[in-house]
């Protein structure tokens, strides 16, 4: 089977899909329904989890000094000696 390669989703997708969660108390997968179009169930839950693996593990941000928020959590944990 081919894999589909990732979808990038534009800078206006991740605001209003940001905003739908946080502001809005959407579901991530609620969110995703409302943005996109999906032909099933499954094919929304990879492109959800997709994102949520690329916003936590490869993006990086800039409130966190330029590490991915899992960087950041475990730099955190060696610090405060949480351990």
């Amino acid at each position: 089977m081919k894999r589909k390669s990732p979808q990038k989703f534009t800078d206006n997708f991740k605001r209003e899909a940001v905003n739908l969660v946080v502001e809005q108390s959407y579901t991530v997968p609620q969110a995703a329904e409302t943005k996109t179009h999906h032909e099933n169930q499954a094919e929304m839950k990879k492109d959800v989890l997709d994102y949520l693996h690329y916003y936590n593990l490869t993006r990086l941000h800039t409130a966190n000094n330029d590490l991915t928020p899992v960087e950041y959590e475990m730099a955190f944990v060696k610090v405060s000696d949480f351990s």
